[in-house]
């Protein structure tokens, strides 16, 4: 399930809206991050063995106890190699890697609540395609939009969220154009006519993962 969440296009540490930032959707934007966060947040500490056996369980949409031997294999090695690194350079979990034990950071911030809403309703490569500052900001404008909005009156709106100096209206309707919006196109957070100029908000009972 791969897509191209985090190209470099809008590159700022901000995006075009209060939310997270492009840092936090590069280490929080991806479902088994956000998992192991859930788990520590409610069992304070777990094993990377239970950790690997609680993400399995949901990739595969069954009970822990019903997870193949190489299935947990699959997911502890991204966890050891890829997310675990990422979570603790970050800050927001501490890894013993003798007693192969992690916990939520003393210190750790919150994952913003956007990313949150969107982890808990999409699936995974939607997830992954809407985390990034300026995709969270053109959700949240088109769900507050009455009908559908140019590219232009997109980016008008967006900038007018952010200010100045990354509320530049023409800079955000080229990327939105030549980025942000075919990706959530493609991944069905939106509709998008690009020779019309044209986006709407997708009915959410439409959505991918509902």
């Amino acid at each position: 399930m791969s897509s191209d969440a985090h190209g470099d296009s809008g590159g700022g540490d901000r995006g075009p809206a209060s939310g997270p930032t492009r840092a936090e959707c590069d280490v929080f934007g991806h479902s088994r991050r956000i998992t192991v966060l859930q788990v520590l947040e409610a069992e304070s500490t777990a094993t990377v063995r239970e950790l690997a056996g609680r993400i399995a369980a949901r990739d595969v949409s069954r009970a822990v106890s019903d997870v193949t031997p190489a299935e947990r294999r699959r997911v502890t090695i991204s966890l050891v190699h890829d997310h675990l690194p990422r979570l603790v350079d970050h800050g927001a979990v501490e890894w013993d890697r003798e007693a192969e034990t992690v916990s939520l950071a003393a210190d750790a911030t919150p994952v913003d609540g956007s990313l949150l809403e969107a982890w808990a309703t999409l699936d995974d490569e939607a997830f992954r395609t809407l985390a990034h500052p300026a995709r969270l900001a053109v959700r949240e404008v088109l769900a507050g939009a009455e009908s559908t909005l140019s590219v232009d009156e997109l980016a008008r709106r967006l900038a007018a969220r952010a200010g100045p100096p990354a509320g530049d209206a023409d800079r955000l309707a080229v990327e939105l154009h030549h980025a942000h919006l075919p990706a959530m196109a493609a991944a069905g957070l939106l509709d998008y006519d690009a020779a019309a100029g044209a986006v709407s908000a997708r009915d959410p009972l439409s959505m991918p993962g509902q």
